[in-house]
């Protein structure tokens, strides 16, 4: 009886466990495009070995074993910039960094997740990073499907005219249910695929659909920047980022960033003793001597440690390295907190720890060295379209198209004087098929593709107030098309106005170039106008002092206002909320800009200075504000009584009051 029990007991346990594995297989995907090993999880040390092109964008984070390069585009915070930024923030009450941030589990980020094929680096950007930072800005939930951003919108242009970055900051990202899934599309595929080569993927599918590119463009990408990790100033900064955006009040939390690691022949990581601080966890002992996968740096921990040159402690104050120096290559304690794309299965749970030592040791063979680093995300803040094409088009081949835009200000020129290439339609797309390609339903899609582009980049340094000539442009190799519709949708006033292009149908034929133009009248000229002044007197030192001021759009009565605080005085600790504003309307009324200062450390000393808020439609319209403060001239001012203080902090409260008492 009691053998039957047991074997009952087995047989059920069975059961549950071929369950539980079967609803993993999605999880284990990635062991199919991504190790040909899975993770030794009973050895206290892992050794991975990972196939060629483990998962870099050839053109940003290259993982091609004859050569490693750095892309041109890449720019480095000089060491001028660094200590500009760590200096700003010194007198601020979130100064002290904390010993750990962790934004993993974050509610502005998506869940831990498996990358698809070789996509990691847009997994990292786009779904991890890129996600994070416009969620983080406006406060919203990270599980959500509308706050995802597919990898694939961007991963599937690789090698193809146009980087996720650039495509991030010239289109933007549609987020997960516009695109039909938060890595490939259900609706356009790309779920089989491993690397979007002409051999694998000659026929892949693009997005269409109006919604779905407006949606693009409110998404976007301002800029990116990196910072070398192989200095204590550099990785404090990157610290700094990670807790609050260099003080950023217009994000909810801190932020996040990405890098390019070394995964190939012969990573390994290492369990933390159990008697250890986060005992059990994962950590990285050695790179491999091979950048081939993308990263995304999710937090830090001064307290993680592990002792690597196994001399019973571990310090951050003895030459382990043996170089007759004590630097951060000595470093046995402090860690980033590497986010990965593989599932929650690897390693701690989707993570693992890389020792700050590792940062300033590199990664990459001897032969192709390279120090690592941190890219930073910048995103466009409260963004909207000022202007954007709505364009109808079939092409046969959709590889020999490239697509352009750009802006005249002299309303007869043919051409424009200032052009931009459309990223994600530069020669590409790899075979000569129909702009949709193939999509999930294993069809090939002949039917027009509908897609926007936002002008609004065209119009930096341009004066809006006079008729400008926007263009189209269409260049062609070898196919035949149609550009069926194309219009202007003017933004700029409440009415979105559309102006169609007057011919419909036009033939477009091989090796040629086409010009399509639009006049646009002037835009309804918005006209900044402030209230208020900020004047503080007997302030202690380095107090924290509060204020507000007014801005408002004394402008056209369709105006929309875009305004931007440009300056504030070098002294003092200054903290605005909100900094930037978009579309401001006369209708609106004031907005209230709230103002922190935390008072300069500087005794018997008088300061003034100015806010200076720039209309960005028009950068030749600004207003300022007037800003002093004061600090005591002798002992005796500081026992002044406490509501005499609080009027002469406050000097726009209590006028009559303020009379009456007299100079003080």
């Amino acid at each position: 009886m009691k053998n039957a029990i047991q074997n009952s007991r087995l047989l059920i346990l069975t059961i549950i466990l071929l369950i539980c594995l079967s609803s993993f297989t999605p999880i284990l995907s990635f062991s199919k495009p991504c190790i040909e090993e899975a993770t030794d999880e009973i050895s206290n040390v892992s050794n991975m070995n990972l196939i060629k092109n483990l998962n870099t964008d050839p053109s940003d984070e290259p993982g091609i074993p004859e050569e490693y390069w750095i892309p041109e585009n890449r720019t480095y915070m000089s060491d001028k910039q660094i200590n500009e930024l760590l200096e700003k923030p010194k007198h601020s009450k979130n100064y002290e960094l904390p010993s750990r941030v962790d934004h993993t589990y974050s509610k502005h980020m998506r869940p831990i997740f498996n990358q698809v094929g070789g996509s990691c680096g847009s997994a990292s950007r786009i779904c991890y990073m890129f996600a994070y930072e416009i969620n983080a800005h406006r406060g919203v939930d990270g599980s959500f499907l509308e706050h995802r951003y597919p990898s694939h919108f961007t991963w599937l242009l690789t090698s193809q005219g146009s980087s996720k970055d650039q495509m991030a900051i010239f289109n933007g990202v549609p987020n997960a249910g516009m695109y039909g899934g938060d890595t490939f599309s259900e609706i356009y595929g790309g779920e089989e695929i491993y690397w979007p080569s002409i051999e694998e993927a000659p026929d892949y599918g693009w997005m269409t659909g109006y919604d779905q590119w407006y949606n693009a463009m409110n998404n976007r990408l301002e800029k990116t920047e990196y910072i070398k990790l192989n200095a204590t100033e550099n990785l404090e900064l990157l610290k700094r980022w990670m807790y609050n955006h260099f003080d950023d009040t217009d994000f909810f939390e801190g932020g996040i960033a990405g890098n390019g690691v070394a995964m190939e022949n012969g990573m390994q990581t290492v369990r933390i003793p159990l008697n250890e601080y986060e005992g059990g966890k994962k950590i990285v002992l050695n790179w491999g001597d091979q950048i081939n996968h993308g990263a995304t740096w999710s937090g830090y921990d001064d307290e993680v440690g592990y002792d690597f040159n196994e001399d019973g402690q571990i310090t951050n104050d003895i030459d382990i390295t043996d170089d007759g120096k004590v630097d951060m290559r000595d470093w046995e304690r402090g860690a980033l907190i590497f986010l990965n794309s593989w599932g929650i299965l690897w390693e701690n749970k989707g993570t693992v720890y890389v020792p700050y030592r590792l940062l300033a040791i590199g990664t990459g063979s001897e032969r192709y060295p390279r120090p690592m680093d941190a890219e930073l995300y910048h995103i466009r803040k409260n963004y909207a379209p000022n202007k954007a094409l709505k364009i109808e088009m079939e092409y046969s081949k959709r590889s020999n198209l490239k697509l352009s835009i750009g802006i005249s200000e002299d309303i007869t020129s043919e051409i424009p004087e200032k052009e931009l290439e459309a990223h994600h339609f530069i020669w590409a797309g790899n075979g000569e098929v129909p702009l949709l390609g193939k999509w999930a339903d294993g069809k090939m899609h002949t039917e027009p593709m509908e897609f926007m582009f936002d002008l609004t980049d065209l119009q930096e340094e341009i004066n809006t107030s006079k008729m400008l000539k926007y263009f189209f442009k269409v260049e062609t190799r070898s196919g035949e098309g149609i550009l069926k519709k194309l219009s202007l949708v003017n933004y700029a006033n409440s009415e979105n106005e559309e102006i169609n292009y007057p011919t419909e149908n036009i033939i477009l034929e091989s090796n040629n170039v086409y010009y399509f133009s639009f006049v646009v009248e002037p835009d309804p000229q918005s006209k900044i106008h402030t209230e208020g002044t900020l004047a503080w007197v007997r302030v202690n030192p380095s107090s924290t002092l509060l204020g507000s001021f007014t801005i408002e759009n004394i402008g056209a009565a369709e105006s929309l206002l875009n305004w931007e605080i440009a300056e504030y005085p070098n002294w003092g600790t200054w903290t605005f909320t909100p900094k930037t504003g978009q579309n401001l309307k006369p209708e609106d009324g004031t907005c209230t800009i709230e103002v922190e200062i935390i008072a300069p450390d500087d005794k018997n000393t008088d300061f003034s200075g100015k806010i200076k808020i720039i209309n960005k439609n028009s950068k030749s319209d600004y207003a300022t504000i007037s800003v002093s403060l004061s600090t005591p001239k002798n002992k005796t001012e500081y026992q002044l009584p406490l509501f005499v203080r609080f009027l002469d902090n406050h000097p726009h409260l209590f006028p009559l009051l303020r009379q009456l008492l007299g100079p003080q």
